[in-house]
């Protein structure tokens, strides 16, 4: 039962590995791998609907359950879970150790879920013949015809991801517009000649408005949803379009001295029919795949479609109807009647096209430009946490600079324009009209394109913050100066039974924040139910992304448990054994991320439940001697909810503005773990980490006493080939105020050495002085950029720790029992009683 809840790999049922040609499915391979999974029909039979999307179906779980069945799961439209699928395919293929390179997995991606533009008719998903064109055309310039999908790769992918994982990316590559409305929608009316909508609300209607059905099959909701594309860092309005980005990155690898084609090389390429002598066309005009993927076949699209609806321009914008697990985008209609989808404002290129498209092509831009690196080592993934970062995919390129993007539209007018051309011939044959008719409907919206392209570079005022925060870089002596970059592993147990809708929205404001993927932070969420073998109940577990954390964060319910509250008696013993749980999943690693653990206490926990002397006594002892290194912050409404009994911990109430602020702060000052595996049997002079750290950045660390209690001479080195400063203190937080105040070294690309005799002389396992160690390195550097599969981003430079000395007792971890609990008292009664007489 364990796994209940967590984003858990299993043997998918779209298990299909033999698909042949093209980046995209094709309306049978639809029909026969993806529909039955994840689609369903609604109560009157009409076009089936994206399941796992709809809001409807977050309850549905509890209404519908049968005992042992297992919750549906959401995943958030966002860029970070198309990230973290693709992290979950990119360590499937590590494990089996398959070397797949970032633009054959974008390839397999697109090839395995990616189907656009569907219409439903007679009870079958049908592609438009336009999309067809597109998806030839693309085919031809990405040389894509014959892609074949590998059956090791696929099979590794659908063993890699569980079936709502491979449901969600579908959703998240195919690029949809849905008018048919759900169960829970509000339908649009039709009505009657000579009356308004506003009559039904201002006096009773002479005839009754009907229900505006469509030919797929249903009734038309008020609010078409838009698939396929995604949100990034929450922002509730903006969407992204994500099968352009893999589209932008696979154009980016073609060969940089590979000439472009024409218009006559692509036809030719894809009908063998090289007798084009009477078509009037330029057919000799040049396309840049990259373009022509990207941008120009989104102004291409809209241009034909305003062509035939003149009222239909560029540019339609929605919002997502949830923030923490934002599943549906919903297109502003302006409570206009639609009766087919040319009729929303701007759908036949959509700011979430646009925005897709132009990301799509920047990030292929780059790679063009690094492509020619004999260093570069990037995976899928990085490439687009590089570009969604703070700093970027390179220097000058990243989603915190596309506002500084300036289209060259003349170039994007031409590049729509050989796309067109090459459409009217594979659509039409080859016709006689003139040139200037064939491309005029491109030229005649030009203006209309210009302004929204304009529109899609900007970023919200949120993340113009952000990105304003990444600028920033240390200098100086203090370390206040400089940006932490620890990497942690957050626990957040919520107080499920005492406002949960306020708690869910504070933790997925900060999970926002946080650095989640498969090398760097991740996010563990609890609740106060029991869970299995005396640990809390999980939400998640160790989870790294971060649109499964935030959906399963906005499903926890009060009846989430397997058998009711933790007892207040009992709370610090399951806190013990769920750290212990965590604990023996990285007890080998040599290097893990903080530990902090952040517990909601809106009034199920007094502090009278913790007196000191009382029976608690060996339970905190036991807690601070197996996890000494855990952070424990406590969240309340008022202070009598600050229950634990520890005096470094902090508590702060809800109410406080600058919440996450205070929060994030204190995860950033949790050092991040050193550990010595196996420390009683194995030398020290073994281990070794290959550690990353951005320009201008800090990070903090410690080694903790279990590892070295029964060391004599101990030497800890760093290492790195260019500019590295380490401060080391035995006090908590040295990197926090004049690092004058602490031994602080700086090489020039060699060793840091510190040397210390005997460290826990005089004290025991509880009380021996911690190491704590402050990295940072200056902003300026070699030049160099990151590109190993361990960089978290480009700005990065590598160090490597290691240490000779460190021995340990090899003492077991204590846990709790009844006997140990007897045991302890039984002391304790021996002392009063010697003491006494």
């Amino acid at each position: 039962m364990i796994s209940k809840f967590i984003c858990v790999a299993i043997v998918s049922s779209l298990a299909f590995t033999t698909l042949v040609g093209s980046l995209h499915l094709n309306g049978e391979e639809f029909q026969n791998y993806i529909r039955e999974k994840c689609y369903t029909a609604t109560k009157e039979g009409r076009r089936p609907v994206p399941y796992l999307i709809l809001a409807e179906n977050r309850d549905i779980n509890y209404r519908y359950m049968q005992p042992g069945q297992e919750k549906t799961h959401l995943y958030a439209q966002s860029v970070e879970n198309l990230i973290g699928l693709i992290e979950k395919i990119e360590s499937g293929l590590e494990e089996r150790k398959v070397k797949v390179a970032p633009v054959e997995l974008a390839k397999i991606l697109l090839r395995k879920y990616r189907i656009d533009d569907l219409t439903y008719q007679n009870g079958f998903f049908l592609m438009t013949e336009d999309i067809k064109h597109n998806y030839r055309i693309e085919d031809a310039l990405l040389d894509t015809e014959n892609f074949q999908l590998d059956a090791e790769i696929s099979s590794i992918i659908n063993s890699s991801l569980d079936k709502h994982e491979n449901c969600s990316l579908h959703y998240l590559l195919s690029h949809n517009i849905d008018l048919v409305a759900t169960d829970g929608d509000t339908k649009t009316l039709l009505f009657r000649a000579n009356q308004s909508p506003n009559s039904q609300n201002n006096e009773p209607n002479k005839y009754k408005p009907r229900l505006l059905y469509s030919t797929q099959s249903g009734p038309l909701t008020k609010f078409p949803r838009e698939y396929g594309v995604g949100t990034f860092r929450n922002d509730h309005t903006q969407a992204i379009a994500l099968n352009k980005l893999l589209l932008g990155i696979i154009a980016g690898y073609i060969p940089t001295g590979q000439s472009q084609p024409s218009v006559r090389d692509v036809y030719v390429k894809l009908t063998r029919d090289a007798n084009l002598e009477n078509v009037q066309m330029d057919l000799e005009s040049k396309i840049d795949p990259l373009m022509a993927v990207t941008i120009a076949s989104v102004y291409e699209y809209g241009a034909y479609s305003t062509e035939q609806n003149k009222q239909n321009l560029f540019g339609a914008r929605g919002e997502w109807k949830t923030s923490i697990c934002p599943t549906e985008y919903v297109l502003n209609v302006q409570e206009q009647t639609i009766q087919d989808i040319k009729d929303i404002p701007g759908v036949a290129a959509t700011q979430a096209e646009l925005r897709g498209a132009l990301d799509g092509y920047i990030i292929g831009k780059t790679i063009q430009r690094k492509q020619n690196e004999p260093k570069n080592q990037l995976t899928l993934s990085q490439i687009l946490r590089f570009y969604y970062s703070q700093t970027g995919l390179t220097e000058g390129d990243g989603y915190c600079r596309r506002p500084n993007y300036i289209p060259q539209m003349d170039e994007i007018i031409r590049q729509a324009k050989s796309f067109r051309r090459i459409k009217v011939l594979l659509s039409a044959g080859k016709v006689s009209s003139s040139d200037n008719e064939v491309v005029s409907p491109i030229t005649a919206v030009h203006d209309e394109f210009r302004r929204e392209l304009e529109a899609a570079r900007i970023i919200s005022e949120n993340d113009r913050n952000w990105c304003s925060e990444g600028e920033r870089r240390g200098s100086g002596n203090d370390f206040n100066n400089y940006p932490c970059e620890n990497p942690s592993d957050v626990f957040v147990l919520l107080d499920k039974e005492n406002k949960l809708d306020e708690q869910k929205k504070l933790i997925g404001k900060l999970a926002t924040e946080l650095n989640m993927y498969r090398k760097g932070s991740s996010l563990t969420i609890l609740t106060n139910g029991q869970g299995s073998d005396n640990t809390f109940y999980r939400v998640t577990w160790n989870e790294t992304n971060k649109g499964c954390a935030n959906c399963r964060l906005d499903a926890v319910d009060i009846r989430d448990d397997l058998g009711g509250l933790v007892s207040p008696d009992k709370f610090l013993r399951y806190l013990n054994d769920t750290l212990r749980d965590f604990d023996e999943m990285k007890k080998d690693e040599i290097a893990v991320p903080s530990r902090v653990f952040i517990i909601f206490n809106m009034g199920y926990m007094e502090k009278r439940n913790f007196e000191p002397r009382s029976r608690f006594s060996t339970d905190i002892r036991v807690l601070r001697r197996n996890h000494r290194e855990v952070k424990y912050i406590v969240i309340g409404e008022e202070e009598k909810h600050n229950f634990l009994p520890f005096d470094d911990h902090s508590f702060f109430e809800t109410k406080d503005s600058s919440l996450i602020e205070k929060i994030s702060k204190e995860i950033c000052k949790t050092p991040a773990l050193f550990q010595h595996p196996e420390c009683q049997n194995r030398p020290s002079s073994e281990d070794h980490y290959i550690g990353h750290i951005t320009r201008g950045e800090v990070q903090n660390w410690a080694i903790f006493p279990r590892f070295y209690e029964k060391s004599y001479d101990i030497t800890f080195r760093f290492e790195s080939k260019e500019k590295l400063k380490v401060c080391h203190s035995r006090t908590p937080e040295p990197g926090y105020g004049d690092f004058n105040r602490y031994p602080c070294y700086e090489n020039d690309g060699g060793e840091i050495k510190f040397t210390r005799k005997d460290p826990c002389h005089k004290y025991n396992l509880e009380n021996c002085p911690i190491f704590y160690f402050t990295i940072f390195t200056p902003s300026e550097g070699t030049g160099e950029e990151c590109n190993s599969e361990a960089c978290a981003n480009y700005k990065q430079i590598e160090y490597k720790f290691s240490h000779t000395g460190i021995r340990c007792n090899g003492a077991l971890g204590i846990t709790f029992s009844p006997l140990l609990t007897i045991i302890s008292s039984l002391i304790a009664i021996a002392g009063v009683y010697f003491k006494k007489y």
